[in-house]
């Protein structure tokens, strides 16, 4: 890892944005939908370097192209997008340093209100109010990896799932609160937020 990374990035950056107008001048295909075509070509480049990584695919044959080449032309291709939409680069670079610096209010924004399908206990009229990552265990999907933690927490919440789904069965099997089926949980609540589950109405509230 370089030290001084900004130092380093920051004039090769604005050099490569630099050279993306008269590089679209030259091009015969400028319009946005071509651009974004060529963009999600680049993308599908990298995922091949994912998908062909030995330490997450073993039986995998390794790809011999530079993975570093691969980000270099998505990045190029994001910026001649970006130039084909007339997206100011300076601006989108300040709202994604804005959204870093307010990241921990991003996900703890008091009063959000989600819903979701109440799966165990039947027929309660009891609330909880707790931490997440302490006493929830928040998750996008439920597997079955996530069966020997159930037991240490107050209530289980997927994002994804229903009546049916493995989370809803194992806690009615092990009478653990759970509500599943939460549009935006993982969004809107992160580890060491304080929460309150309504048992009765499967209502989710950020405190």
């Amino acid at each position: 890892m370089v030290k001084d990374l900004g130092e380093v990035v920051g004039p090769k950056f604005s050099k490569l944005y630099e050279q993306i107008p008269e590089f679209m001048e030259e091009e015969d295909r400028q319009d946005s939908p071509f651009r974004l075509a060529v963009l999600n070509d680049q993308i599908g480049d990298l995922n091949r370097h994912v998908s062909h990584d030995p330490e997450l695919n073993p039986n995998t044959r390794p790809l011999q192209e530079a993975e570093e080449v691969a980000y270099g032309d998505a990045i190029w291709q994001l910026l001649c997008l970006a130039h084909s939409r007339d997206v100011n680069i300076g601006e989108a670079i300040d709202h994604a340093l804005e959204r870093l610096e307010h990241r921990e209010g991003y996900h703890q924004d008091s009063g959000i209100e989600m819903e979701g399908m109440i799966v165990y206990p039947p027929n309660s009229d009891t609330s909880i109010t707790g931490i997440v990552d302490e006493d929830f265990l928040i998750l996008k999907e439920f597997s079955p990896s996530c069966t020997k933690d159930m037991d240490n927490y107050e209530a289980i919440l997927t994002e994804v799932g229903g009546f049916g789904c493995h989370a809803a069965k194992v806690a009615r099997e092990k009478q653990i609160n759970c509500i599943v089926g939460v549009v935006g949980l993982t969004n809107n609540v992160s580890k060491g937020d304080e929460i309150t589950v309504d048992l009765a109405s499967g209502n989710i509230i950020s405190n």
